[in-house]
């Protein structure tokens, strides 16, 4: 079954297990592809299967693939934590360790959780040790890196339980690790050297709560260097967005905290960003005597996106007992879920799922570069209300002379207009109205963002009604 939140196997009593399949995201795989994507890959150890034993009870939480296509994966090994690395074909690495192993002990009871890859190939493991936050660094052979806090080993205590579920790389080399301490959110910043950095929070740490037990399972680093970290909030989805100084964002939901609710409990064990900035977690919502996977899609502001399924929100059922541990955005912005699928408390297979994606997203040549403000592009057309003539001739100017709107409520003019002619082309009034729909919805969020014209607005419209009578919703 999937382990709890990593992105690797268990397969029994001691066995650390990695699962090779053929993708169809676009990016190449460290090992070489099987015919059929979605296939086990039988280059792969065994039929696309690894099997390791470490000691006499282990556990796979993270994995990472090195430029070479090495992939090395990280947890626990009898109380320590545990790496183990491999080669392209599932091989273990004879010059990483001994024997491809490595297991790394701290005064207490420990386990990785989180796994980077930095730049200049040193590996850092996150977990926990006792009742502490937990960080490990490593040269490419395994080694323990002597410049790394002491020997190798970093512990931050709080003044509670607490262990780290997540870690990022910053651009300046600092490491944040983020998980839980007692019932709240928890997030430690490190200097390049193991030490805690004196600007992050207070002293290097930080502490978030919520209304209720709260714990961070996943973290994502934005471009502005802002910190997106998930997790769950009770029975809800939680999420809050910290500046570069460790304090809450308050142009985030709430305060800097956005909190979900599903149909069931739910928590949220990965996120992701996607080419918007919108935030997309996945994890698992319980209801009806069983669990499905759940996900949800935020704009930069925190609020629910209205585009991506039901309000933002979408569950997913396969087995009856399913949830989502890792997640991932392909090039076109469809977001992929995988985790694990179970018609009972234990076993189940591997699941993913597919989803579609931002509409700005999956078009290349309406993913630009956000303008700089005041910014944007007119292109030339024809006059108010008709559609462009030049086929190349695309943009958010053939319907509204004059107008510049920004680059992100240009992408989404153009693309309600290839809804539009989408609608224009079938034959099924039903197929049209859907698409009408989808283009409506797409120019509701431009209008949301305060930049598009009503002019502008109502001249889509009008556009839309005749594509699909009826399709729209008057205002």
């Amino acid at each position: 079954m999937l382990s709890r939140p990593g992105q690797v196997l268990r397969a029994g009593a001691g066995l650390v297990a990695l699962v090779a399949v053929a993708a169809s995201s676009g990016a190449p795989l460290p090992a070489r592809r099987s015919a059929v994507s979605g296939d086990l890959d039988f280059t792969f150890g065994r039929g696309g299967q690894v099997t390791t034993d470490v000691s006499p009870d282990d556990e796979a939480f993270a994995i990472v693939a090195e430029p070479d296509g090495r992939l090395v994966a990280a947890g626990r090994a009898g109380g320590s934590f545990a790496l183990v690395a491999y080669d392209r074909d599932g091989m273990l690495d004879a010059i990483f360790g001994r024997s491809g192993r490595v297991t790394t002990s701290f005064q207490a009871d420990a386990g990785a959780f989180a796994l980077l890859l930095q730049p200049d190939g040193k590996l850092v493991a996150a977990g926990r040790a006792g009742g502490a936050f937990a960080l490990a660094r490593f040269a490419g052979d395994g080694t323990l890196d002597p410049i790394f806090g002491r020997s190798g080993r970093v512990t931050t205590a709080f003044d509670t339980d607490a262990e780290a579920r997540a870690l990022v790389l910053q651009p300046d080399g600092k490491l944040v690790a983020a998980g839980r301490a007692g019932g709240d959110f928890a997030l430690a910043r490190y200097e390049p050297d193991g030490t805690l950095d004196p600007f992050f929070g207070r002293s290097g740490r930080v502490r978030t709560a919520f209304s209720a037990d709260a714990e961070a399972f996943a973290m994502a680093l934005e471009p502005d260097g802002k910190l997106v970290v998930a997790g769950r909030d009770g029975g809800r989805i939680a999420i809050a967005r910290y500046g570069a100084d460790g304090l809450l964002d308050a142009f985030f939901g709430s305060g800097g905290e956005v909190t979900t609710a599903f149909s069931g409990d739910a928590v949220a064990f990965a996120v992701a960003l996607d080419c918007e900035g919108s935030i997309v977690v996945a994890g698992r919502t319980v209801g009806d005597g069983g669990s499905r996977f759940a996900l949800a899609r935020y704009d930069r502001r925190g609020v629910l996106d209205p585009v991506f399924g039901s309000g933002g929100q979408v569950t997913t059922a396969f087995s009856g007992r399913d949830e989502a541990r890792a997640l991932v955005l392909q090039p076109d912005g469809k977001p992929v879920a995988a985790g694990r699928a179970s018609p009972a408390d234990v076993g189940g297979d591997l699941a993913l799922a597919r989803y579609e994606g931002s509409p700005d997203c999956a078009d290349p040549s309406t993913s630009v570069s956000p303008s700089p403000p005041g910014g944007g592009r007119v292109l030339r057309g024809s006059t108010l209300g008709t559609p462009p003539t030049s086929p190349g001739d695309d943009g958010a100017g053939s319907i509204c002379p004059g107008e510049a709107p920004p680059s992100t409520v240009e992408r989404r003019v153009r693309l309600s207009k290839k809804w539009l002619a989408r609608a224009g082309k079938t034959t099924s009034q039903r197929r049209a109205r859907g698409f009408v729909r989808r283009a409506e919805r797409i120019v509701a969020r431009a209008v949301a963002d305060g930049r598009l014209s009503p002019r502008c607005a109502a001249a889509l419209e009008r556009l839309m009604v005749g594509a699909a009578p009826g399709a729209v919703r008057q205002r």
